[in-house]
């Protein structure tokens, strides 16, 4: 087993260009697919319990996919170890962290479970899922770093958003005269805002695509729907979002003009007025509609607008830089500052 100096002694024999030899587990391939791009090497692990692949994806050539059981040799060397959530896989990865003396960065993208509807753990099961984490703790917004505990004023704390393909979701033009919304199960999903979409949209020309049966179906490709927030004149969100908003960040990729409805995440995202109009008031919504759909300068303003903010918040470039960085500023800390504050958490 590495000593307790191995970590600060790997740093000082380490070339500062170097790719880092990063440990994770298979996930969202979406999310983690701009991470891998980077000049880093990769291993990467099953999940706990997977089952069998029997169409195994295809990684770039600086990843190397490991399966079950996995066995590190003593002299192997890794630099970083990355938990994408605080769930079953934390606890195998935080196992090496310590065998090996490796810092580890800790990945929460949502708020924890307790604030969905039903709440999925309990307040003390919340308690030692706070307690689990890493040298850094990367969370998806600064609405979901506060729901785990954490104020943001910490060194330990980053925010990276979700990426979205700035490429693909591009070039507004509008024009079709419509609102756009994009939500799945609209009708029956209470925060989604059903009743507020059929009060401010009365008399007005949509297009409400998702997958909603019985009223309205998804996109049949990417590119479909990368095309139909380009052509739509206004995209409407009513869902009081707790979670990462993806079809407003698309409308922002693309430069869709966008009325929201207010929720902490979209605080982030959205300055009312400058890149878009925040309100929860449906007369106030229904009169920005109206307003961006008769005023297509102010419209492709309020759009263009939204699209820098797009890039430069999380374009894949942006994601898989700040991720290199987070990389950087992590794997020279002292390793395992986590593992009291988790055995505490266990004893209470």
């Amino acid at each position: 087993m590495p000593g307790p100096f191995s970590a600060i002694l790997r740093g000082v024999n380490r070339n500062p260009d170097e790719p880092l030899t990063t440990v994770l587990v298979r996930g969202d391939r979406a999310y983690q697919l701009p991470i891998l791009n980077t000049s880093h090497r990769f291993l990467i692990l099953p999940p706990v319990n997977a089952q069998k692949v029997q169409h195994p994806e295809v990684y770039p050539p600086n990843c190397h996919v490991l399966n079950m059981p996995v066995v590190f040799q003593p002299d192997m060397r890794i630099d970083l170890i990355v938990s994408f959530g605080r769930t079953i896989d934390w606890q195998p990865l935080a196992r090496f962290a310590q065998r090996s003396n490796c810092p580890m960065v800790c990945l929460d993208r949502e708020p924890p479970p307790t604030l969905v509807s039903p709440p999925q753990v309990t307040e003390r099961q919340l308690a030692a899922l706070r307690a689990m984490g890493g040298e850094r703790n990367v969370f998806g917004s600064r609405a979901a770093a506060k729901a785990w505990g954490f104020d943001g004023r910490q060194d330990d704390v980053t925010v990276i958003y979700s990426p979205v393909d700035t490429d693909l979701f591009s070039g507004w033009e509008g024009g079709d005269g419509k609102v756009l919304t994009v939500v799945d199960g609209y009708i029956h999903r209470p925060e989604a805002g059903f009743d507020v979409w059929r009060e401010v949209t009365r008399g007005l020309p949509v297009n409400p695509v998702g997958d909603s049966p019985g009223f309205s179906e998804v996109a049949k490709s990417g590119q479909q729907l990368a095309a139909l927030y380009g052509s739509a004149s206004v995209f409407l969100n009513t869902e009081q979002c707790r979670t990462t908003p993806v079809a407003l960040m698309r409308a922002m990729a693309v430069g869709c003009p966008i009325v929201t409805r207010l929720s902490p995440i979209v605080e982030e995202l959205i300055e009312s007025g400058v890149n878009g109009y925040v309100t929860d008031e449906p007369a106030e919504m229904r009169r920005r509609l109206e307003e961006l759909l008769a005023d297509q300068d102010r419209a492709r303003a309020l759009g263009q607008a939204a699209r820098r903010s797009a890039v430069r918040l999380f374009s894949e470039e942006s994601f898989a830089t700040k991720w290199t960085e987070v990389f950087r500023d992590t794997v020279d800390r002292p390793a395992c500052t986590w593992t009291e504050r988790y055995v505490e958490s266990l004893a209470k």
